[in-house]
């Protein structure tokens, strides 16, 4: 559990306590010191209610014990993803890491200037949630938290999706891959290929034994139109198959290299 307070100019170093009355007796775990603002401890399970405290000490002596702060630990969702994506809706997908919560809050924002607000709320064990107000030309960055009662987890990690450079016409109705061009060429050439559906894909090269010589791409894509280009200056002329897999789509074309 990680604690932070604000600087005082006067201080050499910090008292933190946690315990689990108010009286701060007997502490759940020992009194720890730092000359830094912040502090992360362990020693607490998930679902306790405690107290901290912390002061600020020097060589005069100590200040004051600031006023007790209460918190309930509650382990935050992990792992977000953006599972798929479909022209006018978006799943997103996370681990559930708490064993007490009462649910889920979705967060949402457009644009990394803007701020999060929250978008829904959902029940306990649930590790999935379908956006369907999302808009082509956009871009949304997407989070979670677990709460209990009216006290909220940290939040999980970030999970972005980037539709700025895609026209709702534009998204494509099924897979296909291109065939490259210029073709023959030396050393780079251009591929284009189509993915319906938000997931995981990748594009690869292979010699005619079958043997993987370069990755174009490898990673998670929304739907849209793409085009790489592929530089081939490590490579050694000849012919060649290159591929492209997403979900359960696979398409193999051949170019050639001159050197």
């Amino acid at each position: 559990m990680t604690f932070k307070w604000r600087k005082d100019k006067y201080a050499a170093q910090y008292r933190i306590q946690v315990s689990r009355l108010a009286t701060f007796s007997p502490l759940a775990v020992p009194a720890a010191t730092t000359s830094d603002t912040v502090i992360t401890l362990s020693g607490f399970y998930e679902g306790q209610k405690l107290y901290w405290r912390v002061q600020a000490e020097n060589i005069a002596g100590s200040s004051p014990w600031s006023e007790p702060s209460i918190f309930t630990i509650i382990l935050p969702p992990s792992d977000l993803i953006i599972q798929s994506f479909e022209q006018n809706q978006v799943t997103l997908k996370w681990k559930d890491n708490s064993k007490v919560e009462d649910g889920y809050v979705i967060e949402r924002k457009q644009g990394e200037a803007s701020s999060f607000s929250v978008l829904d709320s959902l029940g306990k064990n649930v590790v999935q949630y379908v956006d369907t107000t999302i808009e082509a030309g956009q871009i949304y960055i997407y989070r979670v938290q677990a709460y209990k009662g009216s006290v909220g987890s940290e939040y999980s990690n970030e999970a972005p999706l980037n539709l700025s450079g895609i026209k709702e016409e534009a998204i494509p109705r099924e897979y296909s891959l291109s065939q490259n061009y210029p073709n023959p060429f030396n050393p780079t050439t251009t591929i284009g290929y189509q993915l319906p559906i938000s997931g995981y894909s990748t594009l690869k090269v292979y010699n005619l034994l079958g043997q993987e010589v370069a990755t174009i791409f490898e990673g998670v894509q929304s739907a849209g139109n793409y085009s790489v280009t592929f530089d081939a200056s490590g490579l050694t002329g000849g012919i060649y198959l290159y591929q492209l897999k997403a979900g359960n789509f696979v398409e193999n074309k051949k170019f050639i290299l001159l050197k």
